[in-house]
């Protein structure tokens, strides 16, 4: 029984890992400790974004993910690998060996922000965006960091807690005034 329960934490904290690397990319983006928040990437990613939070016109126009004041955790919730492509694009990135290994987990994510300028990747309230984690050196790092402008295909196969949206249409709008201020 103790060998049977040891298995079971060790599933649940290898799954706790990945989610543990999100929560923790989004604490260093509220702090604004870009060398932390860099190491949550996957190591090719380590100088595209030294480059991008070294640049000066990124910083003051509040570019790409300098844009967010602050961010909470609102949900995570992950993908089935089978479901990846028909909802999110990934076709583009990953190859379907790529998204059924255990080294890829994907998950969406819902950060309610405060931003500095609303656009249309970035707005005052809740926001989804698709996560992609990668294992390096048996670790969970971020590979990816995508925004999700409508959620609706997350919500209809029920990723997403649909009492966060309204619904005209078929295209889903976030009830932001419940998370932001």
């Amino acid at each position: 029984i103790i060998s049977v329960s040891n298995t079971v934490m060790a599933s649940d904290t290898q799954e706790d890992l990945a989610e543990t690397q999100i929560r923790n990319h989004i604490d260093y983006i509220n702090a604004k400790d870009w060398v932390n928040f860099i190491n949550t990437y996957t190591n090719d990613q380590h100088l595209i974004w030294t480059e991008f939070l070294q640049d000066n016109n990124n910083i003051e126009n509040h570019i790409g993910i300098l844009n967010i004041k602050t961010a909470s955790v609102i949900e995570i919730e992950e993908i089935n690998p089978k479901n990846i492509y028909s909802i999110s694009g990934l076709d583009e990135l990953y190859s379907e060996n790529d998204v059924f290994s255990n080294d890829i987990r994907t998950f969406v994510v819902g950060l309610d922000c405060i931003v500095y300028d609303e656009n249309e990747f970035f707005s005052n309230g809740l926001n989804y965006f698709l996560f992609v984690m990668k294992q390096e050196n048996q670790k969970w790092y971020v590979d990816q960091m995508t925004s999700i402008g409508d959620p609706g295909n997350y919500i209809d196969l029920g990723y997403l807690s649909s009492a966060n949206f309204l619904e005209y249409e078929g295209i889903y709008e976030s009830k932001n005034q419940a998370f932001s201020e």
